[in-house]
């Protein structure tokens, strides 16, 4: 069994100064190649890098870790958008959270869990259309992680 963090830490990376970022086809590579994939509690934060090495943080895609219960998951989203009830939220806003957090299931395989999330950031419509803006393009593998 392999925990994401120990995949993250053995991956080479692309480093700022003293951070390391993870491409997103290395990350799936190394995943796709494990036996099994255990998720640990912690946050991926995903990045665009575009020429000249210029990135961008993707904060509002970071991927929460958490073993919360669906009532939890509801108060993660109140917090998170600062609202006091759900039906306060943009569907919009609730539908990029969903892909965006993870209750670990214990003793499962996680891997089904994770690659919905990589192929929700490599599909997004906003986001694609966000880097295009800013960057005159869009490619997914572009996209580089951070694990915390």
């Amino acid at each position: 069994m392999t925990t994401l963090r120990e995949i993250f830490h053995q991956a080479p990376k692309l480093f700022f100064s003293q951070e390391g970022l993870v491409n997103i086809n290395i990350l799936i590579n190394l995943i796709s190649n494990s036996s099994e994939l255990i998720l640990v509690p912690g946050l991926l934060l995903p990045f665009y890098v575009g020429e000249e090495r210029k990135r961008y943080e993707l904060y509002q895609y970071e991927l929460i870790i958490n073993g919360f219960e669906e009532k939890e998951f509801e108060e993660f989203i109140l917090k998170r958008t600062s609202k006091s009830t759900i039906e306060e939220i943009d569907k919009k806003i609730i539908k990029i959270l969903s892909y965006c957090f993870i209750k670990i299931q214990m003793m499962e395989d996680d891997k089904t869990n994770f690659f919905r999330y990589i192929d929700f950031l490599k599909n997004e419509a906003d986001l694609r259309k966000e880097m295009v803006e800013i960057f005159g393009e869009f490619s997914p593998t572009n996209i580089y992680f951070d694990f915390y």
